[in-house]
């Protein structure tokens, strides 16, 4: 089982959820970091973005998100949280406007995946 690295605020999930029923089940991928977090897109499951190298983070209200692994900047590491931008509203796809921050996950948790990496030969990548 994979233990999800994404997150959801309220107002983000009520928007989630408002899509949801008019557009049915979507996807968000995850994209453009800048000085405001990540822009996720989301569209409608049916018309997924071909699949590819993404890395999956998990699920969201039903919704699965990706991020490419070029913008994973910890490596498996960091834990995503999906908020609703001001102004944002569930009229059509192009006016729910979400942000994604990053936040490095507890030690722990940042321990088990560098004992993982140890034990299956990836420890050069952790300097």
């Amino acid at each position: 089982m994979i233990e999800s690295r994404i997150v959801a605020e309220k107002r983000a999930i009520d928007l989630i959820r408002q899509l949801s029923a008019r557009y049915g089940p979507l996807t968000f991928q995850i994209h453009g970091n800048s000085e405001v977090g990540f822009t996720p897109q989301c569209v409608p499951d049916n018309n997924r973005f071909p699949p590819g190298d993404e890395v999956y983070l998990g699920e969201v209200e039903g919704c699965p998100c990706y991020v490419s692994p070029g913008e994973d900047n910890h490596h498996g590491r960091s834990l995503y949280i999906l908020r609703a931008a001001k102004g944002a509203t569930g009229a059509s796809l192009e006016e729910a406007i979400f942000r994604v921050s990053t936040e490095l996950l507890p030690s722990e948790s940042a321990v088990n995946v560098r004992m993982f990496s140890y034990l299956f030969g990836y420890r050069e990548s952790w300097g």
